[in-house]
């Protein structure tokens, strides 16, 4: 997390939560978890599942290393996102971001300076080999910057041979009705 060491990180997992609170966000979106630390710092915890709750382990080591990967190619928009053991489960930790998603905000109402930082959260998805790239995805932060989350299809459908439509137009998640 910006401003934690990994050890840190790893001390605020282990932290009972008192403010737990259990929803779920968006279209498709898994369970997520949102607590505070001691400072009013509010994070978001994921569990490595499947939307059927099947433990599925990879895709919290997918985030990780995507949201690694993201902070190399695109620093300002990065969203830190670890692996982590909270409350006996495993999954990945970030900050919570309070902000409105794309699809809210409607892409004809963004500046020339979120245009570019859309396109540079697209350059990341393609690198990526992300192709679940939806309005859902980008956030736009308090300070009316745009952020890239939920990189866990990362990687997914590489072997696919759609997968070379450089447009990135082929929902892969279609076969799961979403």
């Amino acid at each position: 997390m910006p401003g934690l060491t990994k050890e840190e990180t790893e001390k605020l997992t282990d932290l009972i939560y008192n403010d737990v609170e259990t929803r779920r966000f968006g279209l498709g979106t898994g369970e997520i978890e949102i607590f505070k630390d001691a400072d009013g710092n509010e994070f978001l915890f994921k569990p490595a599942q499947n939307k059927r709750g099947v433990e599925s382990p990879y895709r919290a080591y997918i985030q990780e290393a995507a949201s690694r990967l993201q902070g190399l190619i695109n620093p300002k928009s990065h969203v830190e996102v670890r692996t982590a053991v909270v409350n006996g489960r495993f999954g990945t930790i970030q900050p919570y971001i309070r902000s409105l998603t794309l699809s809210k905000k409607g892409l004809d109402n963004l500046t020339k300076q979120q245009v570019g930082e859309l396109l540079g959260e697209y350059v990341v998805d393609y690198l990526l080999c992300n192709f679940d790239s939806h309005n859902e995805n980008y956030l736009i932060d308090r300070q009316g910057h745009i952020r890239g989350v939920d990189k866990e299809q990362s990687f997914r459908y590489i072997d696919e041979h759609k997968s070379d439509d450089l447009r990135m137009l082929t929902n892969f998640n279609q076969r799961y009705n979403e």
